[in-house]
């Protein structure tokens, strides 16, 4: 046992801490389109970006150079607007189109 796993057990036991795995683990879930990975691992928290970094690229170039495995994405939405539709309108213009609507309501029935 190594003086870090010793210490963790000691620290386990004085404080009635249940045993948990600290190494890295894979999670796979599988859905209708896809299968869907999740690594867990520990890292200093200064680190994280640089280590989700450097195993994203050791994994994607393992990835590309395999003929059998292809990536996709998820499915987005997409709208597609008129550049005039979408200009903010100045609030005189907001007002106005206000009036506009106001004045060709029916008067509701009582």
């Amino acid at each position: 046992m190594t003086g870090g796993e010793a210490e963790r057990a000691q620290t386990q036991h004085v404080c009635k801490v249940p045993r948990f795995e600290v190494g890295p683990v894979v999670y796979m879930k599988v859905t209708d389109n896809w299968v869907e990975l999740t690594l867990r691992y520990l890292v200093a928290p200064h680190k994280r970006r640089a280590a989700s970094s450097y195993i994203f690229g050791a994994i994607l170039k393992e990835i590309m150079g395999r003929e059998d495995i292809q990536i996709s994405s998820s499915s987005m939405n997409l709208t597609i607007q008129n550049a005039e539709e979408a200009q903010p309108k100045s609030s005189h213009e907001t007002q106005k189109s206000n009036d506009e609507t106001k004045k060709n309501e029916k008067p509701k029935a009582a």
